[in-house]
């Protein structure tokens, strides 16, 4: 989970909403209230960039009817959709989401002009297979609707639940949305030259003061929108590391335990072995050789056990799989380790008997 791509950067990133409908505003009065709050809140200082959006991560998603000249019917995903969001041109540079192919959106897209369309990978990879959708046709709004062409691609982005499967998406101007989304403009995108936790205070505060019949807006960093979702993941992997590292510590404790016992079982062997010419090293060999079969009988028992329960812990793993085999390596690496650790101390006291008082121990 901590690896977790979003397809933007979380880190760097404040969401202000509210929402004005329930004050009487139409939707030309939102738009234009939120153009004025992006204005005063990119005057900032620490403010890189902001944007606009109809639709944005965590909180609002929006479908309308869509069809794909050349498809006779639309791929179904689990996540459904496909989903529309409408940005502004500096939308994706704000987000810090990157553009595989083609281009982004510019000034230059606004009513009257061509309409345009950018879709994310997967629904590139979904409705045109081995094929460029850069040029491609969308009919937005049904089959008699005008033609909106593709003409980008950008990564995927985290939309619902951070472990959902990625969605299928496209965006389309914010200035090209009137006849597609009756909605007004949901949010708006800040992104910071540094964390912006510190930068709410100030964007709250250029917000409310756009109008004074605003009610309170909901100023968040974006991570702050999905971290309840990871607080489970991260408090489970938190209890299971604990509950590994005791079963580790239990193993070696026991290994060491086992170990010294059968040492000062063999002590009198030990001495025998010694005066008849034996070196500390075939000792050594002797009491690690042991214990090794000790650790292979015990890692193949451990990994029979992992094989067979992995589809019982099967929903409490993201990212990897219970029969991994990178992760069971790792696992009987960090095994090995720990065994020839509490193994290494009763061999080295085995290499240190002195033949005479082995010989009179009973």
């Amino acid at each position: 989970m901590q690896g977790l791509r979003l397809g933007f950067d979380s880190d760097r990133l404040i969401v202000a909403s509210f929402d004005l409908r329930v004050l009487g505003y139409k939707r030309a009065e939102i738009n234009a209230l939120y153009q004025q709050m992006r204005d005063r809140v990119k005057a900032l200082p620490g403010v890189s960039g902001a944007s606009l959006a109809i639709g944005d991560p965590f909180r609002n998603f929006y479908a309308v009817s869509l069809d794909v000249p050349g498809l006779d019917s639309l791929q179904r995903v689990k996540t459904r959709g496909p989903y529309v969001a409408a940005v502004t041109p500096e939308y994706f540079r704000t987000m810090g989401t990157s553009v595989r192919r083609g281009r982004a959106f510019t000034a230059t897209d606004i009513p009257g002009a061509q309409r345009v369309a950018v879709v994310n990978e997967t629904m590139a990879r979904l409705f045109w297979p081995g094929d460029d959708p850069v040029g491609k046709c969308l009919k937005i709004g049904g089959r008699m609707s005008p033609c909106t062409e593709v003409i980008g691609v950008v990564e995927d982005t985290r939309q619902g639940r951070v472990t959902d499967d990625m969605l299928v998406q496209y965006f389309i101007p914010l200035a090209q949305a009137d006849s597609v989304m009756k909605g007004p403009v949901t949010a708006l995108l800040v992104r910071t030259e540094g964390q912006g936790e510190a930068l709410v205070p100030a964007v709250r505060r250029e917000v409310q003061a756009t109008s004074a019949e605003l009610p309170y807006p909901i100023v968040d960093p974006m991570p702050r929108l999905f971290a309840w979702q990871l607080r489970p993941w991260r408090l489970g992997s938190a209890l299971l590391s604990l509950f590994g590292a005791l079963g580790l510590l239990l193993a070696a404790i026991g290994l060491y335990g086992v170990l010294s016992y059968v040492v000062s079982q063999r002590t009198q062997e030990m001495g025998v072995r010694i005066a008849l010419g034996a070196g500390r090293r075939e000792i050594l060999e002797l009491v690690m050789g042991q214990a090794l079969r000790v650790l292979v009988w015990g890692v193949a028992l451990g990994v029979a056990g992992a094989l067979a329960a992995g589809r019982a812990i099967a929903s409490l793993l993201y990212g990897v799989t219970p029969h991994d085999p990178l992760v069971l390596s790792v696992v009987i690496v960090i095994l090995g380790a720990v065994a020839a650790v509490a193994s290494y101390l009763p061999a080295r006291r085995a290499t240190r008997v002195d033949p005479m008082v082995a010989l009179r121990y009973e």
